[in-house]
């Protein structure tokens, strides 16, 4: 699998999917216009990633801004992360925010609460 990166951009976030290391990076702010258009490539590169993961997955999600758009695709992403075989690898969402950001450290607690994935929550 090929490494998929975007750097953040006005209304963006950085992603970069490093399949050889496991470590998987969403940072910034997310509002694309068309947020459906923009995570399209990157649910598809996470929907090949696990057909065949590494024994060790790290996402990394630090957003400071995120539209609700921007929610639903990102939701999807981590439901796709659940695929993966719990007892033949390792995964971990590390879910940062920034200090103080309740929004924030609330969607990520969301996210947990749904999802049979481990979660960390990280103020920074």
């Amino acid at each position: 699998m090929e490494e998929f990166k975007r750097s953040a951009q006005e209304d963006t976030p950085e992603i970069h999917l490093n399949y050889d290391t496991g470590t998987l990076l969403i940072k910034g702010k997310s509002l694309p216009e068309d947020a459906a258009e923009y995570y399209a490539p990157v649910y598809e590169w996470f929907r090949d990633y696990v057909d065949d993961p590494r024994e060790e997955t790290i996402l990394e999600v630090h957003l400071n801004y995120v539209n609700s758009s921007s929610v639903k695709r990102i939701f999807a992403i981590l439901c796709l992360l659940e695929e993966i075989e719990p007892y033949q690898n390792t995964i971990l969402v590390k879910w940062k925010y920034n200090a103080g950001d309740e929004l924030m450290k609330e969607k990520g607690e969301e996210f947990d609460d749904y999802l049979e994935i481990p979660f960390e929550l990280i103020a920074v």
